[in-house]
């Protein structure tokens, strides 16, 4: 995918995503979470089996057994992926929350109201669960997310990303978009 590519997406597909997901109530996105986590634990095999991919590559690289363990995923980590993605679909909505309220003189009630900020763009490296981490934060406060893993977790973070792309609805496709490019000029 070229730079002008990706460019032209986040100009319309995922701006247009971040619109109608800022619209949609807290229990839709409730929802949409909870199907996420569900792809997550389905697609266990298909993501232990990229995990493989980059673990290797990072032996071969000579990568520090602290960085390879960060990288590597289990059965285990991956149900604690899932289970995180729950806790997020459980949490208070953070949006429509009174922030602060005051009246002016002239008896004008002004209130500042949290909402959603509209895209997050996400850089990350070699910890592919920041992958789920990331789109359920992002889902859950009504914004589209860009997410842009490193190179050595690039085969993993590809394979989460299939199991979250695959439980989102059709009209909300581009509200988690997976940069599958790691050279550093693309960002």
């Amino acid at each position: 995918m070229n730079i002008s590519h990706i460019h032209q997406i986040l100009r319309a597909q995922v701006k247009k995503a971040s619109r109608h997901l800022a619209s949609l109530k807290d229990d839709e996105r409730n929802r949409i979470l909870v199907k996420i986590a569900r792809g997550i634990e389905h697609q266990a095999g298909e993501i232990l089996k990229a995990n493989k991919i980059d673990v290797s590559k990072a032996r071969r690289l000579g990568k520090s057994e602290a960085f390879i363990d960060r990288l590597t995923l289990t059965k285990e980590r991956i149900s604690v992926m899932a289970s995180q993605v729950r806790v997020v679909a459980s949490l208070k909505t953070p949006l429509g929350n009174v922030i602060k309220e005051w009246k002016r003189p002239n008896g004008l009630l002004i209130k500042k109201i949290s909402v959603p900020i509209g895209i997050i763009f996400i850089i990350y490296e070699s910890r592919p669960n920041v992958t789920s981490d990331s789109a359920a934060l992002c889902l859950k406060s009504g914004n589209a997310t860009v997410l842009r893993g490193g190179s050595d977790s690039i085969a993993s973070n590809r394979a989460i990303y299939g199991a979250i792309a695959a439980a989102l609805p059709k009209n909300l496709k581009e509200a988690v978009f997976f940069v599958d490019d790691t050279n550093r000029e693309t960002v």
